[in-house]
């Protein structure tokens, strides 16, 4: 089987990267909410929702690496006042969406920071700025079982780690990341909610204190309605899911890369069929005997799979890729939905839904639309910009399309470049476009 990648490569280079492969940035999946009855606990411990400011008696800190600009954590009836919301930072985007939002909430806005005091190209100017904010101490006594839960609306660059960090002495911190599967430069559901079960710290303790922050340069990060809760016995979350097999296919393994095709042409599809998987993480406080449920159906709605996983137990806090490991060939052309969930013996997760469509031809990874961007011939950024398609079976390459943001800079030229990845993971040069303007 041979696998290409293209590049898509600006001719007065100056800089070019070497770029890794990753899943897609493009965020196809559907959230279908289940009852919230089923799981989430009605006994809450402790909650703020910021409708009297910035809370007395909690620590915040700010500070800069290399530079002057501070960004710290502020109540906020506003959203970022950044460079990138499409106005120059001259208004505040929209804030979160929370339940509590109309009584304000935090914002961390290190775009707005960095924007003010440095200004524009940001890729040359912007400083890391590093922000924290830490509550006054939290009893849980009587409660061996808590979660954290809040809700949360970001965006971020440069790969970075949106840091929640729990400690019972304000001394030794547990860190976890709450960022999930979110890429750079695409924007988080608004709100998401987050629950995170921190039992094995905050159990049944005197003070327990909450830390929350990153270190950023780019974009926002917002928090409204925290909430310790007691953790229900039974609790589930999908926390994503995909249908090329990303977690459990590699090269070298199984001859394909384990990416998500939009578009998959039948010929391809029929060679490496689809791999639906699930990452299911146990949030309760007992142990989860659980399995992945997969529906598809087709272009006029008619259920061509339904089918679910053997049983996987998960202990409390474990998390386990489930998944449809023979495949699923499917047998006409057109749309194709894909629904999953988790269930256990007394609790189920949200639904996510994911479309790909089986073409003659067409062969694509990001469902036809702009979800992210990056600018062609600016100051900052790679000049040479990848990605990669598996061949499965032989076939002939017609043509090669793409989307050119906004953002590039008018009369740059581009071409773009056929590679094909020998068994040592080197890129052979085949073929190259005439230049764009």
């Amino acid at each position: 089987m041979k696998k290409t990648i293209l590049y898509f490569a600006l001719i007065f280079t100056f800089t070019s990267f070497a770029q890794d492969i990753q899943p897609d940035a493009v965020n196809t999946e559907k959230v279908i909410k289940k009852n919230q009855s089923l799981d989430k606990s009605s006994t809450v411990i402790w909650s703020e929702d910021f409708g009297n400011g910035f809370p007395t008696g909690w620590t915040r800190t700010a500070s800069a690496n290399g530079g002057f600009a501070t960004a710290n954590w502020e109540w906020s009836m506003d959203g970022s006042w950044g460079y990138w919301n499409g106005n120059q930072g001259a208004s505040a985007n929209s804030g979160i969406n929370s339940t509590t939002a109309s009584n304000g909430f935090l914002i961390c806005d290190p775009d707005s920071a960095n924007h003010v005091a440095y200004g524009q190209p940001s890729g040359s100017t912007y400083q890391y700025l590093n922000s924290y904010f830490t509550t006054s101490a939290i009893s849980t006594l009587g409660y061996n079982n808590v979660s954290l839960e809040f809700e949360h609306s970001f965006r971020f660059n440069n790969s970075i780690n949106l840091e929640v960090m729990i400690s019972n002495d304000s001394i030794s911190w547990y860190p976890y990341y709450v960022q999930g599967n979110a890429t750079n430069n695409q924007a988080s559901t608004n709100p998401e909610y987050v629950s995170l079960n921190i039992s094995n710290i905050a159990g049944n303790q005197q003070t327990v204190y909450i830390k929350i922050g990153w270190s950023a340069r780019v974009y926002f990060w917002m928090i409204d309605d925290m909430k310790l809760v007691e953790t229900p016995d039974h609790k589930l979350k999908l926390l994503e899911s995909n249908y090329g097999g990303w977690n459990t296919t590699s090269p070298t393994t199984t001859s394909s890369y384990g990416l998500d095709y939009t578009f998959y042409p039948m010929n391809q599809v029929m060679a490496n069929p689809y791999r639906v998987e699930g990452v299911v993480a146990n949030l309760g406080g007992q142990v989860q005997n659980t399995k992945l449920n997969i529906h598809v159906t087709d272009a006029i709605g008619m259920t061509v799979l339904s089918t679910s996983t053997t049983d996987t137990l998960l202990a409390v806090g474990d998390t386990g890729v489930l998944g449809l490991w023979s495949g699923f060939t499917p047998t006409t052309p057109g749309p194709h939905e894909f629904k999953v969930w988790a269930t256990s013996d007394s609790t189920m997760t949200d639904t996510l839904t994911m479309q790909s469509i089986v073409t003659d031809t067409i062969y694509g990874r990001d469902n036809g639309s702009q979800s992210s961007w990056y600018g062609l011939g600016r100051s900052c950024g790679g000049m040479i910009i990848g990605v990669y398609y598996d061949v499965f079976v032989q076939d002939q390459v017609s043509s090669i399309s793409v989307f050119i943001d906004d953002q590039s800079v008018v009369g740059s030229d581009i071409f773009v470049s056929l590679y094909e990845i020998d068994s040592n993971n080197d890129k052979i040069y085949i073929d190259q476009s005439d230049d764009y303007t």
